[in-house]
C-alpha cells in the first residue's frame, strides 16, 4: 500500500485592490499538477485528491488558491508508509563528471561541402 504528497506552492503574484501583493498558484500549476496526477494514475492505478489552499485577496467573498495538496493513494483504504531513502556507493573505476577539455573538430555545415559530380 502507498500513499504519496505532493504540494504545489505558489509560481505567481496577485495584486489584491488595495495593492497588496498575493503569492498565489497560477491556473497553469494547477493543470500542470493534476495533469501530472493524471498520468500517474493512468501508469499505476489507484485514486488522487485535490486540497487547495485559499487566502482572501481583500474583495467580499473572493479568495485566491495559494496552495494545493495533491495525495495519491494505490487504493481507496491506503495508510502512508514512509520512503527509503536510497544511496549510491561509488563504484571502482568509474569516473563521473570529468574536468579535463576535450577537442573536437567541427563537422562541415551541408553547404560548405562540395558537391560529387
Amino acid at each position: 500500500m502507498a500513499v504519496r504528497t505532493v504540494r504545489v506552492g505558489p509560481d505567481s503574484l496577485l495584486q489584491a485592490r488595495n495593492g497588496e501583493q498575493i503569492a498565489v498558484v497560477s491556473r497553469n500549476a494547477q493543470i500542470q499538477a493534476i495533469a501530472d496526477f493524471v498520468t500517474v494514475c493512468d501508469v499505476c492505478g489507484g485514486t488522487f485528491n485535490v486540497l487547495f489552499g485559499r487566502v482572501p485577496t481583500g474583495l467580499p467573498g473572493e479568495m485566491a488558491t495559494n496552495e494545493m495538496m495533491i495525495n495519491w493513494m494505490d487504493r481507496g483504504d491506503a495508510k502512508s508508509q514512509y520512503e527509503e531513502t536510497v544511496h549510491f556507493e561509488p563504484q571502482g573505476g568509474v569516473v563521473i563528471g570529468v574536468d579535463e577539455e576535450v577537442e573536437t573538430v567541427p563537422e562541415p555545415l551541408a553547404e560548405d561541402v562540395p558537391a560529387a559530380v
